[in-house]
């Protein structure tokens, strides 16, 4: 009877040890819950929607602003040489969801950094641009 309590206890300790009895499948490793992974990079390529872009023009003389939308010349900048002639102040709108055709960024997306690259074709105030 002693060797039968010995055995029966020996068999429990044995199922019990080895995990017998059902339950769920052993964890899986996986990250830690604070290591969090890198947000997605996208690169866009974007012209400015010329429609939308325009100039400024403020004449001191007059004490005017002048507003121009669309023009296919953008005016900036100001002529040192004489004194009365408007300053200029360029502004380009580059939409960001792909409405003219051109690359779309993510809703939500965080810009990071971005480029801009301005093409003078012309300077009619100078011989150099300074």
């Amino acid at each position: 009877m002693r060797n039968q309590r010995t055995l029966l206890i020996l068999t429990a300790l044995i199922f019990a040890i080895a995990g017998c009895g059902g339950g769920s499948d052993p964890p899986r490793f996986s990250d830690p819950p604070h290591v969090s992974k890198p947000p997605p990079v996208f690169v866009a390529d974007i012209l400015s929607d010329q429609t939308s872009d325009g100039d400024i023009a403020y004449d001191p003389a007059t004490d005017t602003f002048t507003i121009t939308h669309g023009p296919e010349t953008l005016f900036f900048g100001i002529d040192e040489v004489e004194d009365n002639s408007p300053e200029y102040r360029a502004f380009l709108d580059f939409p960001l969801d792909g409405s003219t055709g051109y690359d779309a960024v993510p809703a939500g997306a965080r810009i990071v950094s971005a480029t801009l690259e301005v093409f003078i074709e012309t300077v009619e105030f100078a011989a150099r641009i300074p």
